[in-house]
């Protein structure tokens, strides 16, 4: 696989409709949170992880305010995708100030994710 496609972020590594969402807060395997940054995370039957965001109109009322903080969201998810285990995940932003140290709390996310036990499979597909 080249570059490019490696780091890319194609629609299936999405969540894009309600139902996945509900599916994730119903039965949420992990849970994880880091300043104003809060994860969901259940594991899926694919091969890969997909990301989910919400960022909340009420505490971001300007659209650029809500498009920036999706964007750094999805480009940190791309980036450690490859380490993420076959998960979903919904990531949520109940409110930003610069002294929350955003892609530190970001990074913190991945690292619980990466680290949790519960969350990988064996060889065999069942979980450890």
């Amino acid at each position: 696989m080249d570059e490019q496609s490696r780091l890319n972020f194609p629609k299936s590594k999405r969540l894009t409709d309600k139902h996945q969402f509900e599916a994730v807060f119903k039965n949420p395997t992990f849970r994880t949170s880091r300043g104003s940054v809060r994860a969901k995370v259940s594991v899926n039957n694919l091969d890969y992880p997909r990301l989910g965001i919400i960022v909340a109109k009420r505490q971001f009322p300007r659209a650029v305010a809500r498009n920036a903080i999706k964007r750094e969201i999805r480009e940190s998810f791309r980036l450690r995708s490859e380490l993420l285990p076959s998960v979903d995940i919904v990531v949520q932003v109940f409110s930003f100030k610069i002294r929350d140290h955003f892609s530190q709390s970001l990074d913190g996310i991945w690292k619980d994710i990466i680290l949790e036990k519960n969350l990988r499979r064996t060889a065999t597909g069942k979980m450890d």
